[in-house]
């Protein structure tokens, strides 16, 4: 599983054309990986959950968009 940096970095083309990816960035622990079960939020409430590469991905189209 990757961390929030990995996910962003992995993204091409990158978003943030003003912002280069991160790359080598010291000192990232990998402390807690939790894993979520969404079965229960879509068997009840109809709710797809995204994916933290979805989610990193429209963050920085967001971002872009909005001159950062």
């Amino acid at each position: 599983m990757l961390c929030k940096v990995e996910v962003a970095n992995s993204i091409e083309p990158y978003p943030l054309p003003n912002h280069p990816p991160q790359k080598g960035i010291s000192g990232l622990e990998k402390i807690h990986m939790i894993k979520y079960h969404t079965e229960k939020e879509r068997r009840i409430f109809g709710i797809d959950m995204k994916t933290k590469e979805e989610t990193t991905r429209d963050t920085l189209v967001e971002f872009a968009a909005r001159g950062w």
